[in-house]
């Protein structure tokens, strides 16, 4: 959530602490201060209703209240241009670059299925050397999909990372250049600006620069599409490993938060009732085309701050994403991201149990040196573990 913070865009690092120290040196090459002002107002509205006012929703002010001031003071200052209006080659070439990057995955993604069609058919006799050399093939070109996506994945990442500045022309319109070379600084309007690029191939003659804070933006409004899932064998047999390693993964996310909200409140844990409750809410989930469900630290986090002491607080939140989606969407176009930073950290950080840290070192010493060494080596972020004894 840092990143989100501070208003700076970094790429994933294998590890946390890489991650931190990504942070740490973007934030002193860029940091936008308004983005940083809204999280820190966010904390400060959170902490103070909750020792003033406990029992005042501290979450639902913070939220307004920023939400009201980003829309006041005009936070978010996105404008869509062409790329001639960049006067910058680096800029562009990198742009070229990444799109080229997609088109190839794309290119490569279809080779690969109509490779993965005839080896389905069996045209080609099971062992034989043309069966051979398609599956050759088929591997070869997914090893190029994944070396193309960790391509477009950095280019995106120093296309977030270039500042511009504008200057506006006599037909009204901006162009950009890079920061320091515009020979006459009467003219720039005084923003930095950035390019904003995501997982797809961005559209040369739109393209959106940022030059405020980042909100949430449009939200679809309406519900997901229901429909039953297409049962194929085939494709079943080939997801069925991972399929085994994400439910695993997924149970062991949910009673590690389940335990530690636990241990927080004192109420009892029932292992099989909560791997009941996450199959029920997948088969569920895949009518709507969801993603696999599971426990989510965060969320579950927050929701325990909110004050929540059973599931129904699931079912109610559930139902309140239902009305908002379906009639209030255009109420949150302008949330800062910084908030909903600020939101999650102030919920986990409540979480983090010192006394139970000295205890573990106090009554057994190796549990005291295991913790240390789960909080000081590097970890691979996307292995969390929460560990509980």
């Amino acid at each position: 959530q840092l990143p989100k913070l501070f208003g700076i865009h970094i790429d994933k690092a294998p590890y946390h602490y890489e991650m931190i120290y990504g942070v740490i040196k973007a934030a002193g090459h860029y940091l936008h201060w308004p983005t940083l002002f809204m999280g820190a107002l966010a904390f400060v509205i959170m902490y103070g209703l909750k020792r003033i006012a406990p029992k005042l929703p501290n979450v639902l002010a913070a939220v307004a209240i920023t939400t009201i001031l980003s829309w006041s003071f005009g936070f978010e200052h996105d404008v869509v241009v062409d790329i001639s209006a960049i006067r910058s080659d680096q800029v562009k070439q990198t742009i070229e670059k990444f799109n080229r990057a997609f088109e190839s995955v794309a290119l490569l993604a279809e080779k690969r299925a109509k490779l993965t069609q005839s080896l389905k058919s069996h045209k080609n006799p099971k062992g034989s050397l043309a069966e051979l050399e398609n599956r050759h093939t088929a591997e070869r070109i997914a090893l190029q999909i994944v070396q193309l996506k960790n391509e477009a994945r950095n280019l995106g990442g120093q296309i977030g990372r270039f500042l511009l500045e504008g200057v506006r022309g006599n037909d009204g319109l901006l162009s950009f250049y890079p920061i320091n070379e515009i020979a006459d600084r009467n003219r720039a309007d005084g923003r930095l600006w950035r390019l904003k690029a995501g997982n797809t191939p961005l559209q040369t003659d739109r393209l959106q620069m940022i030059g405020g804070g980042e909100v949430v933006g449009s939200i679809p409004r309406g519900l997901p599409s229901f429909s039953l899932p297409r049962i194929d064998y085939h494709i079943i047999l080939r997801l069925l490993p991972f399929v085994v390693i994400i439910s695993l993964l997924g149970f062991m996310e949910a009673i590690s938060v389940a335990k530690a909200m636990a241990a927080k409140t004192g109420q009892r844990l029932d292992p099989n009732r909560e791997l009941i409750g996450q199959g029920l809410a997948n088969i569920c989930g895949a009518v709507a085309k969801s993603y696999p469900i599971s426990g989510s630290f965060s969320r579950s986090a927050v929701n325990l701050q909110a004050g929540a002491v059973s599931g129904l607080s699931s079912v109610f939140t559930s139902l309140t994403v239902v009305v908002v989606l379906l009639v209030f969407t255009p109420l949150f176009y302008h949330l800062p991201h910084s908030v909903l930073a600020a939101i999650i950290m102030m919920a986990v950080v409540g979480l983090i149990n010192v006394k139970g840290f000295i205890h573990a070192w106090q009554a057994q010493w190796y549990d005291g040196a295991i913790s240390s060494l789960h909080l000081f080596v590097p970890w691979r972020s996307h292995h969390t573990l929460i560990g509980a004894s």
